[in-house]
This record gives structure tokens, sequence and C-alpha cells, in this order.
């Protein structure tokens, strides 16, 4: 207690990134501050599983079924920030607590005995986010965070809802903002000169960073902002595990000696968590398949995808878990189950000329799908591949993807079908409250179909607040390269 001397408690809230599972959702932890106030040198708790080095398909069923002991642990906040703003690249919002001296006080004193009692983790529910909720629970009793989550029915809690309910219950305050290594690169890439950048890259590879050199069409200010862009890269690097800490250290000093600092010191914030909409989701449609009618009822118990408001959410990424739903065509009398999306995730950020980046996208589920008798079948699906993403100026982004594709089924002939698909698409704010998303996918499969399935499709997205959205939604799907089956159907989209 005397080491962390505590007398104010911030929320700290690194944002979501899609580099891993374990990131795609965001994190909570505590910051205990002394009354000097110096937040590197502070401690923080956290809540997290001890998971190891473990698959991807064991970290998700262990994760999903409390095969990890979770424990709470106190270090020196240094350690986080570098953790999660520099290793894995996530925006840090800090939050004041509105509690006083004496109930920080009974919050450190229950993460200490808390400390080495490990309990099960899940990754769904009893996660960092909840279990954080008991720590503030500890200094002020009254506020029953925690009661929130067990009168609901979902057996879930996302970070980012956690921070909406503590914003809502009026014990934050304006946050602070930490721009990930990351941001500050590419930041720093748009607003300087090629050549700039050009010579800040050069520099970081260098195996002689401090020799003098004359860059033609560079003045000395501009040389001295290249080195220390230089510096940040450097930085980035190792924080990619890409360089040794020695040659790190050599080449860091190097680059910054006798330099005068010459960056902005202020990155643009993004839009913080509080500004965002809610995780849940339920969708109302109506709509023609071909001259069809019928109405769609959807709901998505998490997270987020290009429909939906950005603010608040990493740009040009997705992730949806369990995004479901059904449709009712009246002139058959029918109910149809159209689509069951069990993890849908991608990351189509693009690159610049620091840090390139690859897109990727993943998902499985299944969905109701043309096959080459015209008629949709419901199958199951699983994809995922990778490509690139470009900036268009301030047009917005175009990527493509080469994927694989699995299909099983009793709508197959041999119940079971693979091949490749090409995926090509384009999205664009178009001001503050408009969106719009076009994508072409084309595949080829061989086994059971033997032919082609290709599919177009088109958003126009209307964002009316951070709880509601309409959309204007159209698709042709072709199948063997013959005739395009028009869809089209205007949804609402409600966040909760």
């Amino acid at each position: 207690m005397r080491r962390i001397a505590p007398h104010e408690a911030v929320l700290v809230f690194p944002g979501a990134a899609f580099k891993g599972m374990g990131a795609m959702f965001g994190h909570t932890l505590i910051r205990f501050d002394a009354e000097d106030k110096r937040p590197l040198i502070s401690y923080s708790v956290s809540y997290a599983a001890l998971a190891g080095s473990e698959n991807l398909f064991s970290y998700i069923w262990k994760g999903l079924s409390g095969g990890f002991n979770g424990y709470y642990a106190l270090a020196p906040y240094y350690q986080k920030l570098h953790e999660y703003r520099d290793m894995e690249e996530r925006d840090v919002w800090e939050y004041p607590l509105n509690l006083n001296p004496d109930e920080v006080n009974m919050m450190v004193l229950h993460s200490i005995e808390l400390q080495n009692i490990s309990t099960k983790y899940y990754f769904l529910d009893e996660n960092c986010a909840l279990n954080l909720l008991f720590i503030i629970e500890a200094g002020r009793p009254s506020l029953q965070l925690v009661e929130h989550y067990w009168n609901q029915p979902e057996f879930w809690v996302i970070p980012s809802d956690t921070v909406l309910l503590l914003w809502h219950e009026g014990i934050l305050n304006q946050p602070e903002f930490e721009a990930s290594l990351s941001r500050q690169i590419d930041f720093y890439a748009q607003h300087y000169r090629q050549p700039i950048v050009e010579e800040a890259k050069r520099l970081a590879n260098s195996k002689e960073p401090n020799a003098i050199t004359n860059v033609a069409g560079l003045n000395r200010d501009e040389m001295e902002v290249a080195r220390e862009l230089a510096a940040k890269i450097v930085q980035y690097q190792f924080s990619k595990l890409e360089m040794r800490q020695e040659v790190f250290e050599d080449k860091y000093k190097a680059l910054i000696r006798g330099n005068e600092a010459r960056l902005p010191k202020t990155i643009p914030p993004a839009t913080p968590p509080q500004a965002g909409h809610p995780s849940e989701r339920v969708d109302a449609a109506f709509g023609f398949l071909k001259t069809s009618p019928f109405l769609e009822l959807g709901w998505r118990p998490a997270y987020h995808d290009w429909n939906d408001p950005p603010q608040g959410y990493p740009e040009n990424g997705t992730l949806n878990v369990l995004n479901s739903q059904a449709r009712y065509y009246p002139e058959q009398n029918q109910v149809k189950i159209q689509q069951i999306q069990i993890i849908e995730a991608s990351s189509l950020s693009p690159g610049n000329a620091i840090k390139p980046q690859m897109a990727w996208s993943f998902g499985t589920g299944v969905s109701q799908t043309y096959l080459r008798d015209y008629n949709q079948h419901l199958l199951y699906y699983a994809e995922g591949g990778a490509g690139k993403s470009y900036q268009v100026q301030n047009a917005g982004i175009i990527y493509w993807l080469m994927k694989g594709s699995l299909l099983a089924g009793s709508g197959l002939d041999s119940s079971v079908d693979i091949g490749p698909q090409a995926e090509v698409g384009f999205s664009r704010a178009l001001g503050s409250s408009w969106q719009i998303n076009l994508s072409g996918t084309a595949g080829y499969y061989g086994i059971s179909e033997k032919g082609f399935l290709e599919q177009g499709k088109f958003s126009l997205i209307k964002f009316i607040s951070a709880r509601n959205a309409v959309s204007l939604n159209a698709s042709v799907s072709g199948v063997s390269c013959e005739r395009g089956i028009p869809e089209v159907l205007i949804c609402w989209q409600h966040y909760f």
C-alpha cells in the first residue's frame, strides 16, 4: 500500500484491435494514481486468463468452456501501456473515476487480497470487463454494477459495453487519449511529404543511423523530422519483436541524440468509446427475392460490422458473433432461416508507406446458398483468406481477398464442396452519417457443383444516431455464370 499510495483511480480502456482473438473486443483495467499523479509509475490492476501457448482452436474452446484460470494482477502501468498501446497496436482511453480517496483505498485493498486466487475465466461473461466491476463495487458498494448483468437475459459481457454502463452511471470523467504507436506512425506518414517519409524509412533500416547524410530536396529541419520519425519506426519494429533490444537501444539513441522534438505532440483522437453504438443489434426488414416479397427479422448479440455507425469502433474491421436472420414469405406462408453466422471477422485497414498491412477475413456458419438448380439451400460454410486494402485519397478504401471456401449440406450432390474464391470491394463514408459498401465475390466449386457461384452486393446506410440506422441493400447472385437472381430489401437497425 505504501508503494501504490492510492489517491485517485482511472478506468483504462485499450480499444479493440483486429490482430488476434484476444484483442478483438477491447480490454479494461484500473490504474491507481498517487496524489502527485505520475501515471507511468502508477500501479494498475487487471483480470486476465493464464492462457499459455495454445493453438487457435484450443484457445477458443477453453476460453468458451472455462478451461483457463483467471487472476487479478497488480503491475506497474508502464508495462501494461507498452503491452496494449505499442505491442498490440491499440489506442488507449483513460477515464478518471469519480471516487474519493477512501473509496480508491478500499479498491486497492480488495485488489491486493484477491491476488493469487484463481477463478474460472470465460471469454463471454466472466472476463476482464465483469470482474473489474467487483473492484469498483468494493470502493462504492451502492453502485451495484454487477447486478446489471445478473438481471439481463444475455450471457455475455463486452468491455466496451461496461464503459457505456459506467459512463451512464455518471462515475466516469472525460477521458484522455493515448494514441497507439501504429496510429502515430499512420498520422505522420500522411502528414509529411513523401521524401521525408522515405528518408525516415532509410534511417530506421540503416546499420549506421547516426551517419550524416545530405538528401536532395530536404532542408535541415526536414532532416531532423526524418530522424525523429525514424526513431518512432524503430520503436515500432522493436515492439513487434523485429529487433533485438541491444540493436534497438543503439539505433534509438543514435537517432534522437542532439535532435530537437519536431513531430506534432497531439495526434487527432479517435471517437471515444462512450460515443459508440451498443454492441447488441436487432434488425427488421422488408424486401423482395426475385418477385416474392418477404419480411425479415434479425438479431446479433455482438459486435460491429460495416453496416454499423463507425464511431467508437476500430476502422475497417468486422466482428460478428451469432448474427442471425429469419424470413417469412407470405405468398408461400413459409418461414426460413436465412443465415446464422457463428463468427465473422475481418480486418481491411490499408497500410501506408511505412507500415505495410495485410487484409484478411474469416467466417463460418450456415446460410441460404444458390446452387445450380437455381434454388436456395441451407448449407454450412467456412471461408477465409487474405489480401490487400488501399486508401484512395479521401474516396474510401478498395480491397481484394483471395480465399478458400467449404460448403457442406444435403443440397449438394456429394454433400460437400470446396473451391477458391476471389472478392473485391469498396467502402466509403459519405459525410458523417452515410456509408456506401460494394463487393463482388466469385468462386468455383469442383466436387459437387462443378461450376461458378457469384454474388454482387450493394449497401447504402444512413446512421440516424448511435442507436438507430436504416439501410438499402441489394444483391445479385449468379449460378454457373448463367443468370443473376436479384434481391432487394430496406432494413431498420436498432442497437441496445
